[in-house]
């Protein structure tokens, strides 16, 4: 985190990773009442995303294997999760508008249920 600013300043998005992409989407729908909106793919990762936004330049992403990609590359096997599961938060390593760079802090959150 740069010097001077805050948590909120510094996080870019929050991820939650989910074995499905639906799965994920009602999980968080039936917690917060908030349906995330379909995002995108990952070619090569093999993951896709929905996303939801968290006010200003955050958002949550809700991150799970895309059945459409033969290759699954992603940095946690999101396959083997029992339950979507909060993951990390990707912070802003800079002030850009589009940053080229970021750091990835992992969080816990026990208060979710």
């Amino acid at each position: 985190m740069a010097e001077g600013r805050t948590v909120r300043e510094s996080v870019d998005h929050l991820l939650l990773g989910a074995r499905d992409l639906d799965e994920g989407i009602a999980w968080l729908d039936a917690r917060t009442g908030v349906k995330a909106q379909p995002g995108g793919s990952h070619p090569g990762v093999g993951t896709r995303n929905a996303l939801v936004s968290l006010g200003g330049r955050q958002y949550l992403e809700i991150i799970a294997p895309d059945p459409a990609q033969a290759a699954f590359n992603f940095n946690l096997d999101l396959r083997a999760l029992t339950r979507p599961k909060p993951w990390s938060a990707t912070g802003r390593a800079n002030t850009a508008p589009r940053p080229r760079s970021s750091s990835t802090v992992v969080f816990t959150s026990s208060h979710i249920r």
